[in-house]
């Protein structure tokens, strides 16, 4: 079991618990992540302790989950750190999911979206679900030109591409630029962005 922060939390336990369900129990290699909080606004409070160590075994076998994925994504670690402490949104990046019995994709806002901001959202966990498709939806679905509905059809997602870029548009917000090419592990797909579907 590891060591946990003085700063422990719910969500955390959550997560190393569902985590947990993929140790090997003899070998323990873990990753962890967390970032110093950033205050938006003058008056605002900090978007969250991102002091918190959040640990994550990455010897289980076979396909890594996203959870072993994003533990590594050191541009979105705000954006993780809001799904860490959903337990719907944890339990779709662990693969362990009724509500996303297809997979998941996942169109991670980085940091930079959330320094755009001068305020955090009010509920920021109905924010990040609009950023979670119920399905596996590849790059090239996306050049396609798919349409996807967000977790909870909070939002319709439009996808296009022009001239090797893809986008993403949420209901009748601009265009999105979507980047990278799809990191995919057991049960789902995430890509970045660097905009929140607010």
């Amino acid at each position: 079991m590891p060591l946990r922060s003085p700063d422990f939390t719910a969500a955390t336990e959550l997560g190393l618990q569902l985590a947990d369900t993929h140790q090997a129990v003899e070998q323990q290699r873990q990753v962890s992540f967390g970032a110093s909080s950033r205050d938006f606004g003058s008056s605002g409070p900090p978007v969250s302790n991102m002091d918190t160590r959040y640990i994550f075994d990455m010897d289980s076998e076979g396909l890594p989950t996203l959870v072993d994925i994003l533990a590594r994504e050191r541009s979105a670690t705000i954006a993780m750190d809001a799904i860490l402490r959903s337990e719907p949104l944890m339990r779709a990046i662990n693969g362990d999911s009724a509500d996303f019995p297809d997979g998941v994709t996942l169109l991670l806002p980085t940091n930079r979206a959330f320094n755009k901001l001068e305020s955090l959202p009010e509920d920021l966990e109905l924010v990040m679900r609009r950023h979670f498709i119920p399905q596996i939806v590849t790059a090239q679905d996306m050049k396609s030109g798919i349409e996807a509905s967000a977790y909870q059809k909070l939002a319709t997602l439009r996808f296009t591409s022009s001239q090797g870029n893809i986008y993403v548009q949420a209901d009748q917000r601009s265009p999105v630029e979507v980047r990278g090419s799809g990191s995919q592990a057991r049960g789902g797909i995430y890509f970045l962005v660097d905009e929140l579907f607010v």
